[in-house]
């Protein structure tokens, strides 16, 4: 499984989005190639209503927390 993948099985999996778009930006970053490095995720979810968007960002990052601590570098 790639890890773009497993970014969409993990987040479907918790927040259940209405609208999922997982963006593999590590080609136009300074990297080798695949390596699935940096991406840019758009999520849309109900349960995201009461949130501040620094919360949003909070919960993503503490769903993410394995694949940042595996190779993740950057999530936008």
């Amino acid at each position: 499984m790639t890890r773009k993948q497993r970014i969409e099985h993990l987040v479907s999996q918790q927040i259940n989005p209405t609208f999922m778009l997982v963006e593999d930006e590590s080609r136009n970053h300074h990297v080798p190639d695949g390596s699935e490095s940096h991406f840019k995720l758009t999520v849309v979810a109900e349960s995201f209503a009461p949130l501040s968007t620094l919360n949003r960002h909070r919960l993503l990052n503490n769903l993410l927390a394995g694949e940042l601590r595996q190779g993740l570098h950057a999530l936008s």
